[in-house]
């Protein structure tokens, strides 16, 4: 199997972009620091709608993946970001081919 990546579709509420986008940044540097062997997560921010985002980021393993969203300061994290949303959409993938 291929290196693992998580993935989410993020369609944040109107007006609530700049909250979204700081608790995603919590989120992300909890994880870095948590997850150091963890590769560093991005966000992106799609030009024609400014209210849905992609994240996505690399892991060591589907273990390290597990852990992290099965840790208790994950779902602490999510709970505020998901007060901006109206929809989030996770996945995992595997990568074939890579740089």
């Amino acid at each position: 199997m291929g290196r693992p990546y998580t993935s989410g579709v993020w369609t944040v509420k109107p007006g609530r972009e700049e909250d979204f986008v700081a608790g995603w940044r919590e989120l992300a540097e909890w994880a870095g620091t948590e997850f150091p062997t963890a590769g560093r997560p991005t966000l992106l921010r799609d030009t024609q709608n400014s209210g849905r985002f992609v994240s996505f980021g690399a892991w060591q393993d589907l273990k390290q993946v597990e852990a992290f969203r099965q840790h208790p300061e994950f779902s602490r994290h999510v709970a505020r970001i998901e007060e901006a949303l109206d929809d989030f959409s996770p996945m995992t993938y595997e990568a074939v081919i890579e740089p």
